[in-house]
């Protein structure tokens, strides 16, 4: 870089300041190459003649002048305010055809993508203007803009260049400070536009997938980063002002930072455009109904939905188009909504992208201003650095700068009320609940994930493998306790003796103590079912703690305890050093506890047998049409005492048995054998209890089936539940023979017949062999960072559909305060939806379905339209909110579906073997599992209404209806349920589904 503080030197008689000279003559040529272009453009091109013709008329003086002076120091000239005036005005059209520019290259998009929309049916287009084709205009348009958006950067590097010579003449001045000051006044400006820019971003975010696709906290470091450049700006002024070296340094190191932070930001902005271009493209119809249907019209697609109706099924265009019209639903109380679903309407979609993504390019344009305008601020800083080197003391002068600074600061309140005034609002969306006031706190979501249910019987608690225990029995009396003072506690301890006697009253079960203890203290017959223990107090109360009890059978009425408690002593006094301690100790007590719990619940599964006729996938299985020739028992694996029981099978082969157990809260392993003519019995084990509060407990449904004895191969699928893509990370897969419930606490309940793993050479589709005609379980063990699961599944021998197992979902670890909801079913039907509802507030009803894909924090995240077999549709709780939320499934079949060949119908929803699984974060196993209500075939039932779940209630408290109806459920069954809410002025539908006359309502109570 040449030394430009020698152009300060003195210019004598006799010589010529070729430099000065040269770089007058450079400026005038630049601004008469701005004259001429300013003059093709409108406004702008406006203030650019205005500009460059005083800039013309301040470098003429300047030349006339310099030919005259002889002798005096060239530090003034007449010319010289009119280059200053020049200067400020360029450096504001340096920003302007900067932006304009930009914008010409950015708004192509937007700009044919606002004619496809306006004329999507080129009906309108060839009416309006007959003759040019819509193709033809699109692309002279973007012809047109490209040569504006050329045009103006072209001019802007005349602009840059006329402010680098600039800055140099105004070394010949001494007005360098001068223009670091203007400078920063432009700085400001353009730190308005980052902090606007900032806050068009925030605006945005709350767009579906934005917040995905762009950078983390881009809104918040955009206006931070505006704030930071107002402040060096000031310092950039107070250097100038101070001609301070370590100011004017702090300062460049500050402009250095920025422009880094800025060109970080362009690439990122860019980059994050085209992958949210991307993102919309592939989610269209998932993002188009977040926004207001005027949103669609400000920028000419008139029409967001082509068709409305009351019933989704009566749409004729693909389900993944379908959406709810919930705009006419703003502002109106949740009891006085109407519900209509659309079509939307594909031509608005690329405007939309087109319009979002164009928002974010604006970013990308400010942030390039910026850049240049940091740029700048560098290189007139080192100027003002390298003249004020020379000197150790101020040499220019400064008489106008608090003009200058308070203009500044006028400036700055200016802007900061313009834009507080005019700050960009969020486009108007979906109505959703306010997320701060209603998301769990830390403290509500440890409540909301605690499965932890009391298990306190008579004193002592039952553990998960059934044995009770005596923790809750101290044999200290109250005055002697380990925790009063030391000598009565010595006395009482080595002086007092107790017998405690426990047996079983049903003379059955099995006493256990924990670890090594003596026989003299602790007699164990277990054949009487009894236990005595002998000796001092500390130590037999401490054999207490450590004792347990399992009755032998856990469904007999009279399982209680008796238990006789004897203390003696050898002395009534005992004297000591300080006083004379007696004793006052009960002779004996009796004490009967009884061990059952007063609840009883009802178990209902149901059988189907293999269609010898089957025609395909869809009715491969049917009902049993006469239940009399099928005997069922129920026995108890683990308590050899319970005897087996028969349950009666109905004519639709449905079973169905109370049951009053321990702790209802404990899952205990029950075996269901079931014995048919013709067919191979089957047998299956399950877990009764562990369940939430629930009257009665679907089983789920099984298959009699034909065996050849044959070995054979089927094929599965895992998915991750999420994306429904084939799983792609390593996995394990356990074959376990039989099927029913496994549960995180049971797995060696099962025999393990093989395992699989797909190692280097497998991925998620995967293929078992060497299968015997059977009921299998697969359980998947994937790594790290995934929740397990398990799918029951059939190896039988014909037709090649029945080889093919349900898709196994796999669902990563979740989130503190995330929850998630599987849906799976069989080959048919085709087409099942996962519904969740709740309200978010007075005037609004959050959905959560195909229909509107997110609302209040929860997210349809996949829905699978061919099959069961194919996938899962999957909702996730992004978080969890102080809300009663209703769970419910349908059956989705469009009226114009019309395949009517054999085999291929969708069989109804009862027959579709659905289950629904529930995950939560800090669990390896699904959490809860529901069966469809197991009821004959229901043809009308379109809906299974399975659950309410209160946030502040918690998993623990979930509240199953478990029932089939054929209309649409309503929240306020939740609210009636929890008893939050008054019930509507229309007949509830709690009312409805315990009426429902298409269902078996014997033993179904709602209650909380």
């Amino acid at each position: 870089m040449e030394d430009n503080y020698s152009d300060t030197e003195h210019i004598f008689a006799g010589k010529r300041n070729d430099k000065f000279e040269k770089r007058i003559q450079t400026l005038k040529g630049l601004i008469i190459s701005l004259l001429v272009f300013g003059s093709g453009l409108t406004v702008t091109g406006v203030v650019t003649v205005f500009a460059s013709i005083i800039g013309l008329i301040g470098c003429n003086r300047c030349l006339k002048h310099f030919e005259v002076v002889k002798i005096n120091k060239m530090k003034q000239s007449p010319g010289q305010e009119a280059l200053l005036i020049f200067f400020y005005f360029n450096f504001l059209l340096f920003c302007a055809y900067l932006l304009f520019g930009t914008w010409c290259f950015f708004y192509q998009d937007d700009a044919t993508a606002w004619l496809e929309a306006r004329y999507s049916n080129h009906q309108s287009w060839e009416r309006d203007f007959k003759g040019i084709k819509l193709h033809t205009v699109q692309e002279n348009l973007k012809l047109i803009l490209t040569i504006a958006g050329a045009f103006s950067l072209l001019v802007s590097i005349i602009n840059f260049a006329c402010i680098h010579y600039a800055i140099k003449i105004s070394l010949f001045f001494e007005t360098i400070h001068t223009v670091v000051q203007v400078q920063n006044l432009v700085i400001v400006l353009v730190s308005f536009l980052i902090i606007y820019a900032g806050a068009i971003a925030e605006s945005y975010y709350s767009v579906p997938y934005v917040e995905e696709t762009e950078p983390e906290y881009l809104p918040q470091v955009l206006i931070f980063t505006g704030i930071a450049m107002i402040l060096v700006a000031y310092l950039g002024f107070f250097a100038s002002r101070a001609e301070s070296k370590v100011g004017l340094i702090s300062y460049t190191v500050f402009c250095v930072i920025l422009m880094v932070n800025f060109l970080i930001f362009i690439v990122l902005l860019n980059f994050g455009s085209q992958v949210l271009q991307q993102q919309f493209e592939e989610k269209c119809n998932e993002v188009m109904p977040f926004f207001h249907k005027n949103f669609y019209s400000s920028f000419g697609c008139m029409d967001k939905y082509n068709q409305n109706t009351t019933e989704a099924t009566r749409l004729t265009c693909p389900k993944s188009q379908i959406a709810s019209i919930w705009e006419q639903n703003v502002d109106v109380n949740v009891e006085d909504q109407s519900e209509f679903f659309g079509c939307l309407n594909q031509s608005c979609c690329i405007a939309m992208i087109s319009f979002v993504k164009g928002k974010f390019n604006f970013l990308a344009a400010f942030c390039i201003i910026a850049f240049f305008f940091t740029m700048v601020a560098i290189m007139t800083s080192q100027y003002m650095y390298k003249k004020v080197k020379k000197y150790n003391t101020q040499i220019l002068s400064h008489r106008n700068d608090k003009f200058i600074f308070i203009f500044m600061v006028a400036f700055t309140v200016g802007l900061s009320v313009l834009l507080y005034l005019g700050m960009p609002e969020k486009p108007q969306g979906m109505p959703q609940p306010d997320k701060e006031a209603s998301e769990l706190k830390k403290d509500d979501l440890w409540k909301f994930y605690d499965l932890h249910i009391d298990r306190t019987v008579g004193l002592g608690q039952i553990n998960d493998e059934g044995w009770w225990n005596f923790d809750r029995i101290s044999l200290f009396q109250q005055d002697y306790s380990p925790t009063s003072n030391n000598t009565q506690n010595q006395a009482y301890n080595n002086e007092v003796k107790v017998q405690v006697s426990i047996h079983s009253l049903t003379n059955n079960g099995q006493f256990h103590i924990q670890g090594e203890y003596s026989n003299e203290t602790a007699i164990i017959d277990n054949k009487q079912a009894r236990v005595v223990l002998n000796g001092k107090v500390n130590e037999v109360n401490h054999t207490l703690t450590l004792l347990q009890f399992r009755p032998g059978c856990i469904t007999n009425s009279s399982n209680a305890l008796e238990l006789n408690i004897t203390f003696s002593t050898t002395k009534r006094n005992l004297q000591t050093n300080e006083n004379i301690i007696e004793f006052d100790v009960p002779k004996r007590y009796r004490i009967n506890l009884n061990l059952n719990s007063s609840q009883y619940r009802t178990y209902r599964g149901k059988l189907i047998e293999e269609n010898l006729e089957s025609t395909g996938p869809s009715n491969y299985f049917k009902e049993i049409n006469n239940g009399n020739d099928v005997k069922l028992t129920i026995s108890y694996p683990d308590f050899k005492e319970c005897l087996p029981f028969n349950v009666h099978v109905d004519n639709h082969g449905v079973f169905e048995f109370n049951m009053t157990i321990l702790n209802q809260s404990i899952p205990y392993l029950i075996k269901v054998q079931a014995e048919r003519t013709v067919y191979p019995s089957i047998t299956f084990d399950y877990f009764v209890g562990g369940y939430p509060r629930a009257d009665r407990v679907e089983m789920g449904t099984y298959a009699f089936y034909i065996s050849d004895n044959k070995p054979h191969n089927v094929t599965g699928r895992l998915f991750e539940a999420f994306t429904n893509k084939t799983f792609s990370d390593d996995y394990s897969l356990s074959i376990y023979q039989g099927y029913g419930e496994i549960n995180r606490t049971h797995t060696d309940a099962y025999e393990v017949l093989d395992h699989y793993g797909n190692g280097v050479y497998y991925t998620g589709l995967f293929e078992i062999y060497d299968l015997k005609s059977g009921s299998y379980v697969a359980v998947v063990d994937t790594p790290q960072g995934y929740i397990r699961n398990f799918q029951r599944f059939y190896a039988l021998p014909s037709p090649p559909f029945s080889k093919q197992m349900r898709s196994i979902p796999m669902v990563s670890e979740l989130s503190e305060g995330e929850l998630a909801l599987v849906l799976t079913w069989g080959y048919s039907p085709k087409d099942l939806d996962i519904h969740v509802e709740f309200v978010g507030s007075p005037t609004v009803l959050c959905k959560c379905d195909y229909s509107v894909h997110q609302c209040g924090g929860v997210k349809y995240m996949t829905d699978t339209i061919e099959g069961g077999d194919r996938g899962a549709d999957v909702i996730k709780f992004d978080y969890i909110g102080d809300f009663q939320y209703l769970v419910y499934v349908s059956l989705f079949k469009q009226r114009n579906n019309t395949d009517n060949r054999p085999g291929h119908q969708d069989i109804p929803l009862s027959e579709s073997q659905a289950q629904l699984k529930i995950f939560a974060p800090y669990y390896s196993w699904p959490v809860y599992i529901f069966d469809l209500p197991a009821q004959a075939s229901t043809p009308s039932a379109n809906y299974w209404v399975a659950f309410c779940i209160d946030g502040k209630d918690g998993l623990k408290n979930l509240r199953p209806i478990n029932v089939l109806t054929q209309g649409a459920p309503d929240v306020s069954t939740c609210h009636e349920i929890y008893g939050t809410r008054k019930k509507f002025q229309n007949q509830s539908f709690l009312a409805e589904i315990l009426r429902e006359p298409l269902l078996d309502q014997q033993n179904n109570s709602l209650q909380p």
